[in-house]
C-alpha cells in the first residue's frame, strides 16, 4: 500500500534526496510503501517532529494504492546493516 500525492502517479519513484533512505546523489529512486494501510499512513505522516494531527487540506492532497509488483523484486531491509556495513539510519 501506498499514501501518495494525487498530483503523482502511484509508481513515483523520488530522487531528491531528501527522505532518509534517498540517495544523496539521486544515483536511484526510492519508492516509500508497506504492507497495510496503517503503515503506508505511519511512513507517509509519522515523522513530522511528533505532530499527532494532520490537516484535512493534506489529507485530501493524497491518496492511497494498491499496489502489486509484475515481476520478483530485490529489497533491501533497512532494518538490518546494509551491503556496506553501516547501521540502518532510523528518522
Amino acid at each position: 500500500m501506498r499514501v501518495h500525492r494525487r498530483d503523482r502517479d502511484p509508481l513515483y519513484v523520488g530522487r531528491t534526496g531528501l527522505s532518509r533512505f534517498d540517495a544523496p546523489d539521486g544515483e536511484y529512486g526510492v519508492l516509500y510503501a508497506a504492507a497495510d494501510a496503517h503503515g503506508a499512513f505511519v511512513e507517509t505522516f509519522g515523522r513530522t517532529g511528533g505532530e499527532r494531527l494532520v490537516a484535512a487540506s493534506v489529507l485530501a492532497a493524497r491518496a492511497l494504492a494498491r499496489i502489486e509488483a509484475a515481476r520478483p523484486l530485490r529489497l533491501v531491509d533497512r532494518l538490518e546493516r546494509d551491503w556496506r556495513g553501516s547501521a540502518p539510519t532510523r528518522g
